[in-house]
């Protein structure tokens, strides 16, 4: 017999490793972003003075160097106030605490021992603690966007899977009034 509460947990986890992998995404691409302008901005604006040196184009190429100077600073300064490691960090950690709690969910879905249930309902309780803290701001849009690929992964290889609320498949998505998937249920699609 299938565990419904273990599947609701596996899906809730599959969700959240979803969320954190985009947030994830986003922070390296900061990241990688102000590396290479921490690079290439000094370097390229050394060789237009160098080259534009004593010209009528050096007046504008020390303005240049000077703005692009202190959007550096700023974007460098915005990095270290939303702290852009740190969350990098969280994601990694919420990635593969979410990975683990989907694979043992699936693990136990049919298991009857109530002391490795009960067990696990306590770990998904301190799991569920820091995901409420990193995903504290996801809108609802992210939330069914990423509930949608959690149905898709729920159980590989099954393209029947369904969202419980509204009946709609996640691989046919039209978007529509379903509060869980943001999907267009069942009854109310149009024919084709």
């Amino acid at each position: 017999m299938v565990n419904k509460r273990i599947e609701q947990i596996r899906t809730d986890a599959l969700v959240a490793k979803s969320i954190h992998t985009k947030r994830l995404r986003v922070a390296n691409a900061y990241k990688v972003t102000l590396s290479v302008l921490t690079i290439i901005v000094p370097v390229l604006f050394l060789a237009a003075q160098y080259w534009g040196k004593s010209t009528c184009v050096e007046s504008i190429i020390n303005i240049a160097a000077s703005i692009g100077s202190v959007l550096l600073l700023c974007l460098s300064i915005y990095a270290l106030i939303v702290a852009i490691e740190a969350k990098a960090l969280k994601h990694t950690i919420g990635i593969k605490n979410n990975v683990y709690v989907a694979s043992e969910a699936l693990k136990l879905i049919n298991e009857e021992d109530e002391g490795k249930l009960n067990w696990f309902y306590t770990y998904v309780a301190e799991m569920d603690v820091v995901d409420a803290d990193s995903l504290s701001d996801v809108k609802a849009e992210e939330k069914q966007t990423a509930y949608r690929e959690a149905l898709m992964q729920l159980y590989p290889g099954d393209n029947t899977v369904a969202c419980p609320i509204c009946g709609a498949s996640p691989f046919k998505y039209q978007k529509g009034g379903c509060q869980v998937c943001g999907n267009t249920p069942i009854e109310r699609r149009e024919p084709k």
